[in-house]
């Protein structure tokens, strides 16, 4: 019970974690991983 609680919280702050830094760096983060992943494919 208190471990279920525990994972639950966890989860709950991470995902608010990862939500923050999307909202705030959405568009750079996006472009990044796209040139990165552009980078790759082509070499």
């Amino acid at each position: 019970m208190h471990m279920q609680a525990a994972k639950k919280r966890f989860a709950n702050s991470t995902h608010g974690f990862l939500t923050l830094i999307n909202s705030s760096n959405s568009n750079t983060f996006i472009q990044q991983n796209a040139y990165l992943f552009n980078y790759r494919k082509a070499y």
